[in-house]
């Protein structure tokens, strides 16, 4: 498996965010790529539904990702599988920020 890309020079502040796609599989949600479409009101849209189960192929899909569309500051957090809506009670994490 690749390293996902760097964020730039902030990569040593950003926790790490490959934990939690297996978190997100384990809790049986979708894996959801949100992209930051306002930075000063913290505005974010969902871009991309991941329907993997797997948590490695998970943390290679969002790398892959990160690098076709670095413009973008960007997370992984969770949806309800049946809904297709945020679960606020999973984990999310940054895992991009655009410089």
């Amino acid at each position: 498996m690749r390293a996902p890309p760097a964020s730039a020079t902030l990569d040593g502040l950003l926790p790490p965010w490959t934990d939690v796609p297996p978190a997100l599989v384990d809790a049986g949600l979708w894996c959801v790529i949100e992209v930051c479409t306002d930075v000063p009101a913290q505005r974010w849209e969902p871009r991309l539904v991941l329907f993997l189960t797997d948590a490695v192929a998970l943390v290679r899909e969002v790398a892959a990702w990160i690098e076709d569309v670095p413009m973008w500051d960007a997370r992984v957090a969770g949806y309800a599988r049946d809904a297709l809506r945020r679960d606020e009670a999973a984990p999310t994490a940054l895992c991009h920020v655009a410089l």
